[in-house]
């Protein structure tokens, strides 16, 4: 094996006299370096467009969500809630209690989700940093709106032009005969406005939690979910358990990744997407390596059926031009890395390409990339070397 070893690295170092051959080698190397520095720029740029998009999504979605097993409330003491707030890992616990309305303002109706939120709710999420107009809500009768549900309604803050009303639908079964018995009414006025970047935001109106239990006829044990914040994220799987412990099977525990699941299988369908189409000018580039090894093999026929007579078997003169394509392999991908890490590492410190004049293009460096595009480019030089050199039984 380290005879094998020592004739392939001299054969990958050392010209030959056919000139022909040492530019195919030179090709297939250089075709190694640029599809592995394309696969980790590309993988570092996805993942940092990736985290980049999550900034913006779930920014009102707490660390930790525990809701229902079945139906649409949890029944909650305040000691099951002192239990929470005492977990060393919970920083604050929030309840909430959420339901579909129908808004109406002037001659305009639309339809929004009320969340109802307690005092803690604040220190669970920052929504007060997303307020653009007005103020927190100071009583029962306030309420804060998100941005395109107000320029829907065309309502202002504190707007005494009309009244602003919340319509709830009563249980029941039946046909509707009368269209006033059939909501539950309540009004309130607009005390701020926010603005939030995520879609599902733009439906919401957050209220007192005792204005959203008395339009929805709820006791003071009742709430849709409870918002919880962690001291790290990183430690939502002991705390789930803890909850667990607490509730039993009746309630579900959601991280922040389990509450936005759909965005995140998208984005993880896109990066596989991004890495399979990266791998192909990945094989297309060892293509040469099979090339390379092939011309090197017709090139060393004299010095194959030599040592082939000086006593070495098929299975060491196989191994010699195997050995030479994983080195090059090796080395080509090593590069490869290193000159796309010095780009990406450029990116960040001195932001060389711009999405506008004022936000630089994204990138991020994850060792998981580093590992992924190694073991592929390794995998796949490891297999055309194994065929390539196999030419070698046509020569003995």
């Amino acid at each position: 094996m380290n005879f094998a070893f020592k004739i392939a690295r001299r054969y990958l170092f050392s010209k030959s006299e056919n000139k022909a051959i040492n530019f195919i080698s030179w090709i297939a190397a250089l075709g190694i370096i640029a599809s592995t520095f394309a696969l980790i720029v590309v993988l570092s740029a996805f993942a940092g467009l990736k985290e980049y998009s999550i900034q913006f999504t779930g920014a009102h979605d707490p660390d930790a969500r525990v809701l229902p097993a079945q139906g649409k409330f949890i029944e909650i003491s305040e000691q099951q809630l002192e239990q929470i707030n005492n977990l060393e890992e919970v920083i604050a616990v929030s309840k909430v209690v959420q339901e579909r309305i129908l808004l109406g303002f002037k001659n305009k109706n639309t339809p929004a989700t009320l969340k109802g939120i307690d005092s803690n709710f604040k220190n669970v999420i920052t929504l007060q940093n997303s307020i653009i107009y007005g103020n927190w809500i100071d009583n029962e009768y306030q309420v804060l709106m998100d941005n395109t549900l107000a320029r829907s309604l065309s309502i202002g803050i504190m707007d005494a032009s009309g009244v602003l009303s919340f319509m709830a639908p009563k249980p029941g079964k039946g046909q509707i005969t009368d269209i006033n018995s059939a909501f539950r009414r309540s009004n309130a006025s607009v005390s701020g406005i926010f603005t939030s970047s995520d879609d599902k935001d733009k439906n919401y109106v957050y209220a007192d939690i005792e204005f959203a239990r008395s339009l929805f006829e709820l006791e003071n044990n009742q709430v849709s979910y409870l918002e919880i914040k962690l001291i790290d994220p990183k430690l939502f799987s002991s705390v789930s358990d803890e909850i667990k412990k607490i509730f039993g099977n009746s309630v579900e525990i959601r991280s922040k990744i389990m509450i936005n699941d759909e965005l995140y299988r998208m984005l993880n369908t896109e990066y596989v997407a991004v890495y399979f189409i990266c791998t192909l000018v990945v094989i297309i580039a060892l293509f040469n390596v099979i090339g390379s090894i092939i011309m090197t093999i017709l090139d060393k026929k004299r010095d194959i059926l030599t040592l082939y007579k000086l006593g070495a078997n098929q299975s060491t003169l196989i191994n010699i031009f195997k050995f030479q394509g994983l080195l090059m392999s090796f080395l080509g991908t090593f590069i490869g890395i290193i000159l796309g890490l010095i780009v990406i590492w450029s990116q960040l410190q001195w932001e060389w390409f711009m999405i506008n004049y004022q936000l630089a293009y994204p990138v991020k460096i994850e060792f998981q990339n580093i590992i992924i595009v190694f073991v592929t480019a390794i995998s796949l030089g490891t297999l055309a070397s194994a065929i390539a050199s196999k030419r070698v039984k046509n020569l003995i």
